[in-house]
């Protein structure tokens, strides 16, 4: 029998049978012409030529929202609560608001950020849901200014992904209100391995248009990306992270809504 009959009977490739042969001892066999050994049929017979599967190794996500189910209950809440259900098989890190959660909550991380030029001490919490990690950021600014809200929730954020300091291989963040993120991620992305930051977006929206000054004295991003956040002459958080994010994460409908606004230059059908 020649090796190629022989591995059309077993429905495996020739030249695997050739490597098992040469394995065997049978160096002369040159290849799938040539003829099976008789002794050793039996050999090969017992011989598991099945490719062993790899075991898939769960990748680390960290997940951002100023929202996010069961903690808070709206429309995107859920959506990120099932983005996260998807990644189910993964180690996943949700960073969420504390807000008006009053549930006993273990601290996890102190630091202090500096906002337009003061320096402001936060503290995240830490709290496990079923097989999830959440850390909640204890907002400092709850009666004050919302771009004071975002850019503390945002400098946390990056805190918190800073002490994690473990592969992580995508960071998702959800909606405009951290659409300057992936810029601030810049800063510390030499720290990190093949990180993705993928951009979660549900609409077009004019919100998160403010002066350029915020860029540098509340965010504390360098001057020299200002023009990947500007505008018509102001910074624009949803902008922002359309140009800057590693990956976009938007549906058909959301596109559509996107390619006919005001931003649709920086919008692409391969998003």
């Amino acid at each position: 029998m020649k090796i190629y009959e022989y591995a059309k009977k077993r429905n495996i490739k020739s030249r695997d049978v050739v490597k098992k042969i040469h394995d065997l001892g049978y160096k002369h066999i040159k290849n799938h012409l040539s003829l099976v050994p008789l002794k050793i049929i039996d050999k090969l017979d017992e011989f598991d030529f099945a490719p062993k599967k790899k075991k898939l190794q769960p990748k680390t996500n960290i997940f951002i929202s100023l929202e996010c189910a069961p903690f808070s209950k709206s429309g995107i809440s859920e959506i990120v609560r099932n983005k996260i259900k998807k990644n189910k098989r993964n180690k996943n890190h949700i960073i969420i608001p504390r807000n008006q959660i009053d549930m006993k909550l273990d601290i996890f991380l102190e630091r202090n950020v500096i906002i337009d030029k003061k320096k402001i001490k936060g503290t995240v919490y830490k709290t496990q849901y079923k097989n999830d990690i959440y850390y909640l950021i204890e907002d400092k600014f709850i009666n004050d200014k919302e771009i004071y809200q975002l850019a503390f929730f945002s400098l946390m954020a990056i805190e918190t992904v800073k002490f994690l300091n473990n592969k992580i291989d995508k960071i998702n963040i959800h909606d405009w209100e951290l659409g300057l993120f992936p810029l601030m991620f810049k800063k510390i992305k030499s720290q990190f391995y093949n990180t993705i930051v993928e951009f979660s977006i549900y609409g077009a929206t004019y919100k998160g248009i403010y002066a350029k000054n915020i860029l540098t004295t509340i965010f504390g991003i360098d001057k020299k990306y200002l023009g990947l956040a500007e505008y018509a002459g102001s910074i624009n958080f949803l902008k922002a992270g359309l140009v800057t994010a590693d990956k976009i994460d938007i549906d058909k409908a959301t596109l559509t809504e996107l390619k006919t606004s005001y931003l649709k230059d920086y919008v692409y059908d391969n998003m």
